[in-house]
């Protein structure tokens, strides 16, 4: 129809760093209308605003009512072009937690066929939890020491797919996202921490279960542990990504409870010296009276034992002497 504009295939990265962030758009589109208007979100920095449309630099007018991006006329047919745009913000780059990505929006009548969404994070930065509104396109890989996320389509397949010039791409050390939608979706929130955090908070929660496990009987109980199982097992089903994530976090926490769980055993099978009981009759500063008359297994021979050797010695001597008279 007349005025209306066709979107094909549209991909958006958000370049996120350590103080800044940056976002590059671009998109097929068809339309007959002889230009475009765009809301880019409010604290973008105008001034940064670069616009392209099929490779060279259009002409823009920024207002109240949004960006307007004058196309090449086509005397009212349908006509398909490349727009791409580049922008920086006026705010700090989003704060780890949950985080709200602001991204263009299109007047309306618009339609669009299938979207891409690349997130860029530092490298000590890891997503927890991804836009409700969008699928994760990415599998799960083994990097050196840990399983991470691989996008299926990186920088350069994106620009292919779009049909984008090629320019310079994140680095291998930066985390890379990406999701896919069949509309536009003008505002995303996503879930972001820092490395230390998550493994902090990951670590410390199974380390403090794994004690209780340890030291708490009514901990291992068969009900707890069927609960605790269940509980686990619905949320690896309910979010699979944050599940992952979070187990590989919490293993310095787990070796934690193996090396406790190691110490309590050693400590409890160490043999502990026998204590004297009250009432026993033994002291330390007692009488001879209050000594008991044997012991069994003592070096020392008892009194009457001594008696009766001092006897049979002086009978012998005694026997002797006669022996020597007669």
């Amino acid at each position: 129809a007349a005025g209306s504009t066709f979107v094909d295939r549209m991909w958006v990265q958000s370049w996120v760093g350590r103080a800044q962030r940056q976002d590059r758009v671009a998109f097929q589109c068809t339309t007959t209308s002889p230009a475009l208007v765009l809301h880019l979100p409010s604290d973008t920095d105008e001034q940064s605003l670069e616009a392209l449309v099929d490779g060279n630099l259009a002409s823009i007018v920024v207002g109240d009512q949004g960006v307007r991006i004058n196309l090449p006329r086509s005397g009212g047919q349908p006509r398909r072009h490349l727009i791409e745009l580049r922008y920086r913000f006026r705010t700090p780059r989003p704060a780890w937690g949950t985080a709200h990505f602001a991204t263009i929006a299109l007047d309306d009548p618009t339609r669009v066929r299938r979207m891409y969404w690349q997130l860029v994070l530092p490298g000590d930065e890891h997503l927890v939890l991804p836009p409700r509104e969008f699928t994760s396109e990415h599998s799960w890989v083994w990097r050196s020491f840990y399983w991470g996320r691989q996008p299926l389509l990186d920088q350069f397949d994106l620009e292919a797919w779009v049909g984008a010039p090629h320019r310079t791409a994140p680095s291998r050390g930066t985390n890379q996202y990406l999701f896919s939608s069949l509309e536009l979706e003008p505002r995303l929130v996503v879930v972001t921490a820092a490395r230390w955090v998550l493994v902090l908070a990951a670590s410390g929660a199974a380390l403090i279960v794994g004690l209780l496990l340890i030291y708490a009987p009514a901990a291992r109980q068969p009900g707890v542990l069927l609960a605790g199982a269940l509980l686990v097992a619905s949320a690896g089903l309910v979010f699979p990504e944050p599940t992952v994530l979070v187990a590989q976090a919490a293993s310095f926490g787990i070796l934690l409870t193996v090396f406790a769980r190691l110490l309590q055993r050693a400590t409890s099978a160490r043999p502990t010296p026998p204590l004297a009981m009250p009432g026993s009759g033994l002291s330390d500063h007692g009488s001879a009276g209050s000594r008991p008359a044997a012991v069994v297994g003592s070096d020392e021979p008892t009194q009457p034992r001594q008696t009766a050797l001092q006897g049979s010695a002086s009978s012998s001597e005694v026997g002797e002497v006669g022996a020597g008279g007669r």
